[in-house]
């Protein structure tokens, strides 16, 4: 198996609040399981790193970017809508996993992976 897998224990910062379910519990609960796994240990690891905000602006328009910046740093519940909730680490949070998108990226690229998992 050559799957490049990337996580970081500070996605555990993004605070969605309980019931949520982007919280922290449910993915602490889903890396047990994958770890728990015969082939896990077959899983080529990838370190997470902070995406580039160019990289975010190619995808993503500037406003929406400022608004996420801003409403986590203010301290909000959640951006626009309820649904979408956030935390003051929520957008760093956010850099790592758009970062750790783009090195599993890479590592497929140059051939030391054929599959990624995030």
């Amino acid at each position: 198996m050559k799957t490049a897998f990337l996580t970081d224990p500070r996605f555990t910062e993004h605070e969605t609040g309980p019931g949520h379910p982007e919280r922290a519990a449910r993915l602490t609960h889903t890396l047990d399981h994958l770890r728990a796994q015969q082939w896990f240990g077959q899983l080529i690891p990838v370190e997470s790193q902070l995406c580039d905000e160019r990289w975010l602006r190619s995808v993503h328009d500037r406003t929406l970017i400022e608004r996420a910046r801003q409403a986590c740093s203010q301290g909000r519940a959640y951006l626009d809508s309820p649904d979408v909730a956030v935390s003051q680490a929520s957008f760093e949070i956010a850099l790592l996993a758009a970062g750790g998108v783009l090195a599993l990226t890479d590592a497929v690229i140059h051939g030391k992976a054929i599959t990624a998992l995030l």
